[in-house]
């Protein structure tokens, strides 16, 4: 399968805000087609001061408004996108400045997921962070999000709460709700990688592995590789990966480790195809291979 774009009509236009460069000339342009800003907020089953408090402060407009003024006025979405400037998600959920589009499905972005659901984490309120001790993959996880997206606001603390000797990485809400709506995913209630990476060529499986090992992978004294989770599921998705796309052989099964806890081994004996095919992003653990 070839991997997919996303471009900004396919984002979720009722999560989505936009601002765009020329915003006064879209919506000048939008008002004059419909005759008056009252018609344009007729149309759109709107407050006209909603149009009004659009132009004077400048405020980003939600995507479903204009999705339909795109398609009633016949504009060109190509034109449209190459204006936006910015675009956020509701209330006051921080920006993507400068968003790169359309946004293109890549291993990184597999990356991205991964560490979401390993040692990243989305509170109630939909506010996402990954927390780690390890500051390469702090950076790493940074700069997939500037490559992927675009200038994503962030807050980097260390040793706060329980996590004494860790980073705590916060970012943009709408990151995750754009995942979360192109893969199907929730990322509070379940972790789990998208069904749609056994269709994509293995450079995908590589970057999940990667990314999870890096995590929550350990390299032992008998250089066996561990990776450990509290989902069976995951874990199994994990050793399909290696064996079906990536052709290893030397695995063991799951294994329960507690009560809540699950591993498995990748053996001695691919540990020299690990490390020429997949390797670690995290230092320790490469220099430990």
């Amino acid at each position: 399968m070839k991997p997919r774009e996303f471009h900004i009509w396919q984002f979720p236009e009722d999560k989505v805000r936009v601002l765009f460069k020329d915003h006064l000339g879209f919506i000048n342009n939008a008002t004059e087609f419909f005759g008056s800003k009252e018609e344009l907020a007729k149309f759109l089953n709107i407050p006209s001061q909603f149009v009004y408090y659009w132009k004077k402060y400048l405020l980003y407009i939600p995507l479903k408004h204009i999705k339909k003024i795109v398609n009633k006025c016949e504009l060109d979405w190509d034109k449209i996108e190459k204006d936006i400037i910015s675009y956020k998600g509701v209330n006051t959920s921080s920006p993507i400045i400068n968003p790169k589009f359309p946004i293109k499905e890549t291993p990184e972005i597999f990356a991205l997921i991964t560490h979401i659901i390993c040692d990243g984490s989305v509170n109630k309120n939909g506010i996402p962070y990954y927390i780690n001790s390890n500051k390469t993959l702090i950076h790493n996880f940074d700069k997939i999000l500037k490559d992927s997206f675009g200038r994503v606001n962030n807050k980097l603390r260390f040793g706060t709460g329980n996590n004494k000797n860790c980073y705590e990485y916060r970012f943009s809400k709408i990151v995750v709700e754009l995942l979360e709506h192109f893969y199907h995913l929730n990322f509070y209630k379940k972790k789990e990688i998208p069904d749609i990476i056994f269709d994509l060529p293995k450079e995908f499986s590589v970057a999940v592995i990667k990314a999870f090992a890096d995590d929550e992978g350990t390299v032992d004294l008998n250089r066996r590789i561990s990776i450990c989770s509290n989902s069976k599921e995951l874990l199994r998705d994990l050793i399909d990966l290696l064996r079906e796309k990536l052709s290893f052989s030397y695995l063991t099964e799951v294994i329960k480790k507690g009560e809540k806890h699950y591993y498995f081994c990748i053996k001695t004996s691919d540990i020299g195809k690990y490390s020429r095919e997949i390797g670690f992003n995290h230092s320790l653990k490469e220099r430990r291979l």
